[in-house]
């Protein structure tokens, strides 16, 4: 089965300013496959963030915890805190850890950042939205932590093409 997107789900995910239903009609006609949006010929974050809202919630969880494993990489965070709460959004996303255990998670987070002040600080920015959104929107969470890895990766192109292929990989697989 291939997956198709319409404008109006599209906007009913409500895109950013400059994509009106005209200029989303102008891209995608009235639908478009998975690859015609992966395609398509506009910036690559904003590719991602429409293929994001087609993954279930637990799998948005799950590329949320790779990408932001891939943002503490980029960044050379060592702290544990940094890496458990990475594996924490992985149980959650499995339904084996409670937004409570991810707050205490974020806090723990929060307490380190003041060990490792300018590296870390971006981790957290990162992370910031988790706790506004305390886990109600993860395809959101997902993309604001690939434009987070995406700015602090020394070939942010390579790793869109990465994403994007990660994205649809897991979208293919729940068809």
């Amino acid at each position: 089965m291939t997956t198709k997107v319409t404008v109006d789900q599209v906007l009913g995910w409500n895109p950013c300013g400059p994509y009106t239903r005209t200029v989303i009609e102008d891209l995608i006609g009235i639908d478009a496959t998975t690859e015609e949006l992966r395609n398509l010929d506009i910036p690559a974050a904003d590719r991602f963030w429409v293929l994001v809202h087609l993954l279930s919630e637990s799998d948005c969880y799950l590329l949320a915890a790779d990408l932001a494993e891939q943002l503490i990489e980029v960044l050379s965070v060592h702290h544990a805190s940094a890496r458990n709460i990475v594996n924490m959004l992985r149980k959650y996303a499995r339904g084996r850890a409670s937004s409570e255990d991810m707050k205490v998670a974020w806090q723990a987070a929060q307490r380190a950042r003041l060990d490792t002040r300018d590296v870390w600080t971006r981790v957290q920015y990162a992370w910031s939205h988790w706790a506004l959104k305390q886990a109600r929107d993860p395809y959101i969470h997902a993309f604001y932590i690939a434009l987070q890895t995406a700015q602090n990766s020394q070939d942010s192109a390579s790793f869109w093409t990465s994403a994007l292929d990660s994205v649809v990989s897991m979208i293919e697989a729940g068809e």
